[in-house]
Parts: structure tokens; sequence; C-alpha cells
């Protein structure tokens, strides 16, 4: 077919670059070009839209571009949506058409070595499973990794579905991973005015991902199915270039006519001119409409090629006649069509049903078929490829790599549009059979599809009805094991339909419906229609007298509801009503009015079961039974969603019951979680020590079930934090490696609340323990873009104080405590901010405003410091933690500090009181409070040196100094050597002073990396 692209450019050096003449598109192509060396010179993300008319030459101007990729060793991938959706054989099949040419493409370039493979890999992570069913050449892009991991993730199943965001969060890794080894990627879609719901959602996500570099997205649409996109065309996403495609004028279309023609532009005679203004008219100038005209004016023999004269002619006056006025494209292909003889009319209907590409093998096992349906059982090869190739010459299919394809959709729209509705349905009905004969689920899957259209084949019996139905649940959980939910849940609910209304699917085939329903709530969950699913799944429970059903069905429920838990105003949504009613399906009945003193009863009990075994005990107690487990696992569960509904006290009784059935009973795959819940209780209770022995044996019995699959990793996570309890601070830096990995850990097994609990520890524990304020921004920056990826938007506000605090440090350049205390990025409401932020976690809240406490110190607003300090209050469990020590240093230096302005005597006694406290767990025998002792027993004794105690007030500076340095707090190193200079420089003539200044500044600029407490220091110097 002729190219349809633009006007012969004047531009010799533009032409040379693909290899078709462009009809009348110069500029756009131009425009294409420049938008696509862009990518190439800069490394940025080009989003182009191409619209205009079906048949204006939206593809083969995009097509054009590709002969420039490939000059230039990128990466060149097209897919294209399809008008009949539902006979689209792959889930997703418009994006992942597209990963898997990427992937071929890949592969057969001469730079991929091993070394970037491993790029690959690591840049995809736990998130390539995702894609490995749909993008199978994907598994030969990943490097070899150690198999014998302990880690491994939750396989796909109805039990751990993993939610629409995770497919998105992995479409856009894999993008990253093969845009990072630094070829342009160019990707086409084309009519995605066509494109299906899931693949829709994932390319929402590419355009919205705005890191992506290399990469250049061109999205091709009719002008008239605009409306069909208007998720995707939102202003919220910015197109860099937008590109309209009009019909042609006449010179252009008589350019189109003498290119189809062989005949020279530049002589054209009369008869040509006048045939082209009668095609402009009739054809309204559009491309692909001309093409087809003059296609049918040559089999109608109005346009033929004399050899004598070597040249066409045609009676302008007898094809004005006897053509339309004007001619549309779908009569001009249906003339064309006609033409044919029935037997190749019926190939390339059936062919219409099959797609709008057909491998080899698939156009010869059907055609074959049907030419023996028909009774053509003599020479069956020969004649179907007699008839393949007539509609080849007819230019109706052309050849591919692989088999055939429609030279346009319209052709496959117009041989759709021509069928009856019987003849479509039997040869539905035809098609649908000779999948279902075929082994693979992708042909039954394909069979569904099928069946589908032609349902009015099948009798009315029941036994037909649940024949369909059961293609109906293969189907579907072949698109549920693809992570198309979406389209999962269009099967089911046409199973269900298909076995009766009302209760007479329940009473005919009850397995079969009680099956396909609760698959039903379980996509609706993962779908994210919490409502909607978990109504679904109580219907479940109201019908299955089987615990197993039960368990399974009460297991999904709850870890949706966990991780949809939060409204669109970010508060957490009230289901407590639907879960006492769900546990009361497993016989556990929780008390109404639920008090402190039931759980203090409860308490109590497990202790004196505690206290009279041994670790080896517990560690050999025989295995539970089933039914215990099941407990155990559910009440495990469901006491985490009470926690975050803030319901504490239902949270912590269940949490104890679980622990009690497991160390009463037996031990059960559950077991780890409920001891470190219990021990995470004790340490809540000020019992570090317990709950230090409860984490080591959590942990010892998580270690010697690996592999371990995404719960034991996060019961293993925060039981290695329940023995942080007892450690030294600085033996906590042998954890830090392991935290981080456990955090990516996290949030790629969808697991966002537990990781921004475990961000919020791992940020405190890697800045007391002296990383870097870069390398801390670099992290937080990861785990907001995450949770962006993950749609968890009310999560995002957990991240931004932890990031606001290391950028003002970094980079603040102002020295105004209103900008400089923006934790939140927000102007306006700071405090209501975090006190929304405090309706789902008041701990949080508080180590919060302790980082505004450190920003007003650091930068000398000892006033607003003060007021803080009156927000802060502390519990008994924080006062165990690290950050209580922290809080007693800042609170003495507040003080102090407020006392050398003010000369009040009161400041002084607030600060020996916080001194005090450090002294008393110093005493105790908490190594944590040593180096913070240090500091404030120099600062005390300097307060009241005179001259002659100079070297004793650096003796004491140089030992509190040493600590810290022992320590690896870095931050608070620089605060002690600033103190030190300031007390030195009370002393006259005291050379040391500078030394001191000089040791702060380093610490604080090249260790720590606070370059705006560096800048404050040398302003203050100045001064």
């Amino acid at each position: 077919m002729t190219s349809i692209l633009s006007d012969i450019t004047s531009d010799e050096s533009l032409a040379k670059t693909h290899s078709v003449k462009l009809f009348g598109r110069s500029n756009e192509f131009l425009a294409l070009k420049t938008a696509y060396d862009r990518v190439k010179q800069s490394k940025s993300f080009e989003k182009v839209t191409v619209r205009g008319e079906s048949g204006t030459g939206k593809t083969t101007l995009v097509m054009a571009l590709q002969q420039l990729v490939i000059v230039d060793g990128g990466f060149f991938c097209s897919s294209k949506c399809f008008q009949y959706s539902e006979l689209v054989w792959e889930p997703f099949s418009a994006i992942m058409t597209a990963f898997s040419d990427l992937c071929d493409l890949t592969l057969q370039s001469k730079d991929l070595t091993e070394e970037r493979k491993v790029v690959i890999q690591e840049t995809l992570g736990s998130d390539a499973q995702i894609l490995l069913n749909s993008v199978t050449s994907l598994s030969r892009l990943l490097a070899n990794g150690d198999q014998n991991s302990m880690f491994v993730d939750n396989p796909s199943g109805n039990s751990d579905r993993l939610s629409v965001a995770k497919s998105k969060h992995a479409c856009k890794k894999f993008v990253r991973a093969i845009c990072s080894l630094g070829k342009p990627v160019v990707i086409f879609l084309d009519d995605i005015h066509w494109i299906d719901e899931g693949s829709e959602k994932l390319l929402e996500a590419l355009l919205e991902d705005e890191t992506t570099q290399n990469f250049m997205l061109i999205l091709a649409y009719r002008d008239d199915e605009c409306f069909l996109l208007e998720n995707i065309l939102s202003s919220k996403i910015i197109f860099g270039l937008n590109i309209h495609l009009t019909n042609f004028e006449k010179k252009s279309v008589e350019n189109l006519v003498c290119s189809n023609l062989g005949i020279d532009p530049n002589s054209v005679s009369d008869d040509i001119s006048s045939l082209s203004s009668l095609i402009t008219y009739r054809t309204n100038g559009n491309p692909f409409h001309i093409l087809q005209f003059i296609e049918l004016l040559r089999a109608e023999n109005h346009l033929t090629y004399e050899d004598e004269s070597a040249s066409w002619r045609c009676n302008v006056d007898n094809i004005q006649k006897n053509t339309m006025m004007p001619a549309s494209l779908a009569s001009i292909l249906l003339n064309k069509i006609n033409l044919l003889d029935e037997m190749s009319q019926k190939l390339l209907k059936m062919a219409s049903l099959l797609g709008y590409s057909f491998t080899n093998y698939l156009i010869f096992d059907f055609g074959e078929y049907l030419l023996v349906q028909e009774g053509h059982q003599d020479e069956v090869g020969s004649s179907l490829q007699a008839l393949l190739k007539k509609s080849v010459e007819s230019k109706f299919i052309e050849k591919t790599l692989d088999g055939y394809q429609f030279t346009h959709d319209k052709i496959r729209a117009t041989l759709n549009e021509m069928m009856e509705t019987d003849e479509k349905e039997k040869l539905h009905f035809m098609i649908g059979h000779r999948f279902l004969s075929k082994p693979d689920e992708i042909f039954h899957y394909a069979a569904a599809l099928h069946l589908n259209c032609a349902a009015n084949n099948f009798s009315k019996n029941i036994e037909d009805q649940v024949f369909l139905a059961k293609i109906n649940f293969r189907a579907a959980k072949y698109c549920d094991g693809n992570y198309a939910f979406e389209d999962a849940k269009n099967f089911i609910i046409k199973g269900l339909s298909l076995l009766g209304e009302g209760e007479s699917k329940w009473s005919t085939n009850f397995d079969l419906a009680l099956e396909m329903t609760l698959m039903l709530g379980q996509l609706e969950l993962a779908l994210g229609n919490v409502t909607d699913g978990a109504e679904i799944m109580f219907k479940v429970l109201a019908r299955t007298s089987s615990r197993e059903t039960k368990v399974d069905t009460i297991n999904v429920l709850f870890g949706a509801l966990t991780h949809q838990i939060f409204d669109t105003n970010g508060r957490p949504q009230e289901k407590k009503g639907a879960t006492r009613k769900t546990m009361k399906e497993l016989g556990v009945d929780i008390p109404r009015m639920l008090t402190p003193l039931h759980v203090l009863i409860k308490l109590r009990k497990l202790r004196k079961i505690m206290d009279s075994k041994q670790d080896e005990e517990i560690m050999s107690l025989p295995p539970i039974h089933p039914d215990f487990a099941d407990l155990v696992k559910i009440v495990s569960h469901v006491s985490w969603y009470f926690f975050v509904t803030k319901h504490y006290v239902t949270g912590l009784y269940l949490d104890l019951l679980a622990a009690e059935c497991t160390l009463v009973n037996g031990l059960c795959k559950e077991t780890a979680n409920a001891l470190f819940n219990l021990g995470k209780v004790e340490v809540l209770l000020g019992e570090s020590s317990r709950g230090y022995r409860l984490g080591k044996l959590a942990l010892q019995f998580i270690l010697i079930r690996a592999p371990l699959d995404t719960e034991d990793q996060i019961v293993l996570i925060f039981s290695h934090y329940l023995l942080l309890c007892q450690k030294e601070l600085i033996k906590m830096k042998d954890s830090i490696i392991f935290t981080r990995d456990s955090l990516n850990r996290l949030l790629a097994n969808g697991r966002p609340i537990e990781a921004v609990m475990f961000e919020h520890t791992s940020f405190f524990l890697r800045l007391w323990t002296g990383d870097s304020l870069k390398a801390l921004e670099n992290s937080i920056k990861n785990n907001y873009r995450r949770l962006q990826d993950l749609d968890q938007g009310i999560l995002i506000a957990y991240t931004k104080p932890l990031l606001q605090f290391v950028l003002n440090m970094r980079n603040k350049t102002e020295m105004c405590w209103e900008s400089l205390t923006l934790l939140t990025g927000e102007v306006m409401n700071e405090e209501s901010y975090l006190d929304l932020l405090a309706t789902l976690n008041p701990h949080t809240t508080t180590v919060f405003r302790l980082l505004k406490l450190m920003l007003a110190f650091t930068f000398g607003y000892y006033k607003e410091a003060e007021k803080m300090l009156r927000k802060l209050t502390f519990s008994l469990d924080q006062k165990r933690s690290f950050t209580y020590f922290t809080l007693l240093l800042y609170s003495f230096l507040v003080f102090y500090e407020r006392y050398k302005v003010t000369g009040y005597r009161r400041y002084l006694h607030k600060a020996r009181r916080a001194q005090k406290i450090l002294r008393s767990c110093h005493v105790a025998g908490n190594p944590n409070a040593t180096p913070h002792l240090h500091l404030t027993d120099a600062i005390e004794f300097s307060i009241k040196a005179t001259d002659k105690d100079l070297p004793r007030v650096r003796y004491v500076f140089n030992c509190a100094i040493e600590t810290l340095e022992q320590s690896g707090w870095i931050h608070l190193v620089g605060v002690a050597n600033e103190f030190a200079a300031n007390a030195l420089s009370r002393f006259d003539g005291d050379h040391s002073t500078n030394c001191y200044l000089e040791k702060a500044m380093d610490a604080y600029q090249n260790k720590w990396g606070a370059t705006a407490k560096f800048r404050w220091l040398t302003e203050r110097q100045n001064r």
C-alpha cells in the first residue's frame, strides 16, 4: 500500500531518513522528529498525540520515525488497540504487546551485557513477577539471581491478590528499567480510543510518571472518538506535542494518485488531473479513501493501463455517472468485498472475528476447519492458499513476519458490519469450539470470548448453560493469573448469570456458584471496591458451612480492609461491626465493652505461661490443630485492622488472644507473628526485657522456616526491632543495611502501611547512627515516589515531614522561622496538618514535633523551640526508645540557652531536671543515655567554670566529643564542638575556640551534609 504522508519535501536530507515518500505531512513529520531529537539530546520524556479522521495517515506518519530510531540504535515498538476489544486475546493487550516487542528488541541489542541485565533486574525487583506471565521474553532479560534466597514473594493466587496499583507500578518500573540502558525508547500506541480498561489504567500510570528518561510515548486516536479518552486527555497530563492531521488538498491528492499509478507528477495529463479533482470531491481528500477508490476504479475497469501508449486511460464522465456522490469509505470497501467469491468473503469474515492480525498457525488451522465445515474436503491446503493469495492481491490483508494482518482496521470493521447477527454468531460458535479443542489456558480464554458472543447458539437446557459458565470461570482464572482483574470480574458475572437468577443457581449448582461468588468478592476487593467486595464476602460466609472456606474468605476480606483502610479524606474507615460479625463465624466472640482491665487480666495469664517455660520448651511445642491454626491466623490479622482504626484496646486484646492460643495449643505458621505481637504489647507497657525475649523467639521460629513469604518477612522485620530495645545505638549500625532492604521489600510487596511505619523507625535509626543527610534525602524521595506509584495519598503525609526536615537542614537559605519549620511543605495549617496525622498515629506526630524542635534549636530559634517542648509528651514506651534521650538532651540545651538569654533561674532548674533524668537512665545501665549525659555534664561544668578551670573545661568537652564520635552521632558531634567553642570564647585569649568551631563546621558540612547549618555558623562567625 502506498504511503500517505507528505508532499515531496524540499528538504532532501529529511526525505532520505525514511524509506518511503511523504505526502502532505512534511511539517508534521519535522515536528515529530524534533520531539525525538529532544529525547536523544536531553534524555527527556516526550509525550505526543497524533489525531485525525480515520484514514488520514496517523499510523504511517509515526511509523516513518521508526527508521530514524533504528539508525540511532534505539528501540521502536508499536501496538494497536482494537475496536472489538471483547475479542482481544490477551488482557492488557495494548500495553503488553508493546512491552513484549521492547523485550525482544532489547535482547537483540549488541549492547546488552550481563551487567546491564543486572541493572534491569535490580530496577524491576520483585515487580518482574507481575509481568512475566504476559511478557514471556522478560525472563531472558533478567540476570541469573540467587535461587536459594530465603525471601520469596507470595505467588499470585486467590488468597494473595495484588492491587491494580501494583500492576501500574510494575509497568512504570519496566519502562524505567529499559530506559536506564541509555538508548532512546519509542513506544507507539495506535487507535487508543479503543483501548481496553485495564490497558488504559496502565497507560495513565506511564503518562503520569515524570521520572522516566530517554522515553517517547506516542498516542494516536481519531477525532470523533476522543470522548472515550477523558482520563488520558485530562488536563492533569500535559503533552509536549499535539499533531492534528487533516484531509489532503487537491495538489497532495494529485501527488498521491501519481505515486500510486507510477506517473511523473511534473507531466500529468488532463485526464489524470480531472480524475484527481473528482477523487478529491468523492473522498473529501482522505488518503486511505483515495487509495481504496483508485483500487475500486481499477477493479471495475474504469481506470485501465494501455501498453501501446504506456499510459493510464479513464473516462471521468463515466466515473462520475457510475460511482456514488460522494463515496463513503464503507461503501467503497463493501463494493470491493462483493467482487470476491463467496468462500473468500467467508474466510475474511472469519478472520475479522479472530482479530486484527493472526499467525500462520491460526489462519491455516481455522481456515482449513472452515473449508471442511463448508463441504470443501478436497485439497483443503491448496484451496486455502489460493483464497489467502486472492485476499492479499485485493489488498484486504497483507503478509507479516509470522502471519497476516488487515491492511486497515476499517476493512475489518466493514467485514463485521456486513454480517447478519445469525451469521456472526454461527462463526463465533464455530471458532469457540475450535479453541476449546486446544490444551492451553489462553485458548480457553479465547473460547470464552467467542462463545459468549454466540450464546443464542446454545440450547437453554441447564447442562449447556453450566458448560458455558464453567468456560467463563476458567477464563476468569486465566485473567486473574495475569492481574487483569476487571476482565476476570466480567467473566465471573457472565458465568453467574448463566447459572440462573436468585436462589435457582444455588439450588442446582451450589459448589460452582459458591466458588464463583467467592472469586467475584476477591476481585472486587482487588479492584479497590471494598464495600461491594465485603458485601459479597459476607454472602459467601452466610452460604458456606466449610470452615476452610470461611477462613479463606475472612483472610482475603481483612487483607483488603487493611489496605483500603482510609477514606478519601484520609480518615480511618469504620467497619467495626462487620469485624465482630466476621469473627463470630469462627467462634470468637469479642466483648462489646472491652476495657484495659480485660487486657491486663489476659496479659497476667500469658506472663505466667511464659515465666513457667524455658525458650527451648516453647520452641519444641507440638504442632497445633488446624482449627486453632486458622484461629491464630485470623485473630492476628484482624488485630492489625483494629490498631489502624484506633481501637487500641480491642487490638491489644486480640493480640493476646492469638498468643494464648498458640502457647497453650501448639505451634503453627502464625506463631512467630503471635509472639511478636505479644512482645510489642510488653514493650508498650515498658517491659523491654520481656519484649526482647519474645522478639528473639519470633526470630528463631521464623529463621528455621526459610524461604519466607511476604507475611513472614514483615514479622521478621518488626521482630528484629524488638531486639533493639536493649542494644547500644552504636551497635544498631549493623541493622541499617537490613533496614533498607526490609523497607524496599515491604513496598515491593504492596504493604505501604507497614512500610511507612517502618520508614520512620528506619529514618531515626539512620539519623542517630550518622547517615548523611544526602543519603536520607535520596531514600525518602524514593519511598515518596513509591507511595505515589501505589496511589497511597494519605500515607505520603507521613513522608513529607521527614523530607522537609532534611531539606531544611541541607538547603534552607532564608533564616526565617515561619519558613524554616514548614515540615509539611504547606504554608498554612501547619498544626492542623499535624493534628490530622495525630488522628492516625499520635506517636508519629510527637516525633515530627521533635524534628521541629531540632530545627528551631539548630538555627537559634530558642523561644520557638521552647514552645515546641510544651507540646511534646512522651509515653512509657517512648521513654525506652532512643528518641527519648534526644528529647532530654534538647530540653537541656534549649533551657540552658534560654537561661543564658534571660537569666531566669527557672530555665536552669528545668535544664538540670532533664540532666537528672539522663543520669538516672545512665545509672540504670542504659548505654544510649551515656553520650547525652557526658555532653550535658560538660556544658553544666562550663557554666560555673573560672579561668583556672580552663584545662578542665577542654577536657570534659573532649571526653563528650569523643563519646559522641564513638557512637556515630555526627550531628551531636557538631553540637558539642559548637558549645565547646561558645564556652571557651568566654575566656579571653583562648586560642582553641576557632579550632572547636572549625570542627563543628566540618562535622555539619562535610560529614553530616547540613549545608544550611554551615552557612548559618559562617554568617554568625562573620558578625
